[in-house]
């Protein structure tokens, strides 16, 4: 009767007795052998199908040892000699065999490592975005759950099939029974799996899973919104042409409203950085700017205690400066204005003293300086904080002799608005860009309004070169006067004095002007305190001219980037490391185990049972071993083997070996 069994993934091995079989079947493309098997149980002969699918499998020289004859048949025999073909076909076809009856496997292992490939993409493609919004609210993470179960649920696959292929190699030894039990747990289960390699494959498998929601963290980030560029949405106040607006007469100015409250703050020290003097649009709360530069106020002290005059011809000690300040007899300090120095909006000098005494030891002299430059800034809002910072070098503009201070100065380069140079390219005649002719010996402007009104500029001798207003800066001369006159009233003669005993230098008990006191610092002051007050005071005016610009709308702010807040993904990549390593194990394992089998393939056993139960069905315990061991049983009084740990403890007294004999593949009692 024919009977025909087949596996999803393995092929019965059908064995061909020489003795026995009337026709041998030649090989068809698919390695199928129809035999003729001799039952010598019953002493019959049955006929049967075996659909023999060529498949080799890796395992060690210690492949399974055939009990009968692994050679082949001897020739002198039509039948031999059909075998001997049938052998030399089939050790042709061995390599393509062998890739054949794993092919599943290594697909599986493909589309792992294929998975992997896929996740490690789409974290590159996320990293540092926003949370992407797809459809059906599919998150990221669900994508890596999805590539992790499919990268597991692969690799798994690849890694039982290798595992369980081993039993089959082992039992060319005598093995107890009870090993084809423990080397099935390793290959379906975790408990059983700290017994080999390829177990332990199987835990770190197990672990991917948990391990990958590590992968991606979220962080709160900032967005762009919106390109600002020309908008009001992001944008800091510049000015790059600043004077004051009120004029009492030819040459007379005074300053208005918001520029007094700007120097009275910058008096009293109210600035503590440039950001504080600046109020910037920002509509979201965050915005980012790029580089620009801006006119501003610089300020420079030196100590110029060495030029210190003293006598005592009174008895007391007295000090004074060239530029007319004096202390002595109750005087702790004075300031006075130096005209010697030209080029800046106001130079004052502060002389004092230490302590009571009003000795030259215990004297000092500063000089501090205002004068307009070029400052180079980097801004930002951040939670609706306006901060900048300085960076670069300071640019001074040049002075105007004009019939009162004035300052201007043409670039060659200038910051555009996305914060790179760019070359301000002056022509030796007007364009449509270069619209202000400058005099190239000065680099001050050729038609200013005050060498126009008082005939100070000879334009006749002049060179000139034309500039576009991007490059073109300057401080007008009525504001530089009102400025000078504001801060000659407050400060110039100026003194802070002793109202009680001399002998002491308490605040309580001094007096004078709430500039020149604040200056002072009870007797504390050094160039460093002298610099941070002139720093509070030229921060406080550049505000003043950043904020109220004179210059056309392009020029009068930088526009930035306004940014909203985001949640955003941070990959975390040493997480995914595990998945990759156990990867590169699977593949090293199920190499490892082809290449042996692959070694110890032979015709009659082509080694691809792999996990399947119906091997074990078809090729169990001989019948010679199933009567002792049952005999056995009933001497000892155990009777049937109900319960699984029974069948176990049973099964690990029997030591057996898997041989080829006259009735096939059997578990031979050794």
């Amino acid at each position: 009767m024919p009977v025909q069994g087949s596996h999803e993934s393995s092929t019965l091995l059908a064995d061909v007795p020489p003795s026995t079989t009337s026709q041998p079947l030649p090989d068809d493309d698919s390695g199928s052998i129809e035999t003729q098997r001799y039952d010598s149980t019953n002493g019959s002969n049955e006929s049967r199908n075996s659909d023999l699918e060529t498949r080799s499998n890796g395992g060690a020289n210690d492949m399974i040892e055939d009990g009968a004859s692994d050679q082949a048949p001897r020739p002198g025999s039509g039948k031999a000699a059909t075998e001997s073909k049938l052998l030399q076909q089939y050790a042709k076809s061995r390599l393509c065999t062998t890739f054949r009856i794993w092919s599943t496997e290594l697909l599986s292992l493909l589309v792992a490592a294929l998975s992997l490939v896929a996740l490690v993409l789409i974290l590159s493609l996320h990293q540092g975005q926003p949370r992407p919004q797809w459809p059906y609210k599919i998150t990221v993470n669900a994508l890596i759950s999805v590539f992790i179960a499919l990268f597991k649920a692969a690799l798994l696959f690849a890694v039982a099939e290798g595992t369980s292929q081993l039993k089959w190699l082992l039992f060319k030894k005598p093995h107890a029974l009870a090993d084809m039990e423990r080397i099935d747990r390793v290959s379906r289960g975790a408990w059983g799996s700290a017994l080999n390699f390829g177990a332990f494959l199987t835990i770190l498998g197990l672990l991917v899973d948990p391990v990958s929601q590590q992968i991606i963290q979220d962080y709160t980030c900032l967005r762009n919104v919106s390109n600002a560029i020309n908008s009001t949405d992001a944008r800091a106040p510049r000015t790059q042409t600043f004077d004051t607006r009120q004029r009492l007469g030819p040459l007379d100015y005074s300053l208005v409203g918001f520029e007094q409250v700007a120097a009275y703050n910058g008096l009293m020290g109210s600035p503590t950085s440039s950001s504080e003097s600046i109020k910037a649009s920002c509509s979201t709360g965050n915005c980012t700017f790029p580089a620009f530069q801006s006119l501003a106020m610089c300020r420079s002290c030196s100590d110029i205690s060495s030029t210190i005059s003293s006598n005592n011809e009174s008895g007391f000690w007295n000090m004074s400066l060239a530029s007319g300040a004096t202390i002595g007899a109750g005087t702790l300090m004075m300031t006075a204005e130096n005209k010697l120095v030209n080029a800046t909006v106001f130079t004052f000098d502060g002389l004092l003293t230490r302590i009571a005494g009003w000795n030259p030891a215990s004297s000092a002299a500063y000089r501090c300086s205002l004068f307009p430059c070029i400052k180079s800034y980097e801004a930002s809002v951040t939670n609706g904080v306006y901060s900048e910072r300085e960076v670069g070098v300071d640019i001074n503009l040049t002075y105007v002799d004009l019939p009162k201070n004035g300052f201007a100065l043409a670039t060659n380069l200038t910051l555009s608005n996305t914060g790179s140079f760019i070359s301000c390219n002056a022509t030796p005649y007007k364009t449509s860009d270069n619209t202000i002719q400058i005099r190239t010996d000065t680099m001050t402007p050729y038609d200013d309004p005050f060498a126009r009104e008082y005939g100070r500029l000879n334009a006749s001798t002049s060179p000139a070169m034309w500039y576009p207003t991007r490059c073109f800066w300057r401080l007008g001369a009525g504001f530089t006067m009102a400025m000078h006159s504001f801060l000659f009233a407050q400060i110039s003669d100026s003194w802070v004095e002793i109202l009680h005993d001399y002998n002491s230098l308490s605040a309580n008990e001094t007096g004078g002007d709430p500039w020149t006191t604040q200056l002072f610092k009870e007797g504390q002051a050094t160039q460093q305190s002298f610099e941070s007050f002139m720093d509070g005071l030229a921060w406080s005016i550049t505000g003043a001219m950043r904020q109220k610009s004179l210059d056309s709308s392009d020029l009068t702010f930088v526009h930035g980037q306004a940014q909203r807040e985001a949640i955003c993904i941070r990959v975390r990549w040493a997480w995914i490391s595990l998945a990759a390593v156990v990867l590169g194990l699977a593949v090293l394992f199920l190499c490892t185990v082809i290449v042996t089998a692959h070694r110890s393939m032979d015709y009659w056993w082509q080694g691809d049972w792999k996990s399947s139960s119906l091997a074990l069905m078809w090729h169990g315990l001989d019948d010679s071993a199933v009567v002792r061991q049952r005999h056995e049983l009933e001497k000892s009084g155990e009777g049937l083997l109900v319960q699984q740990k029974d069948l176990y403890q049973s099964a690990k007294r029997i030591r057996v070996k898997l041989i080829r004999g006259d009735n096939g593949w059997r578990f031979s009692e050794q």
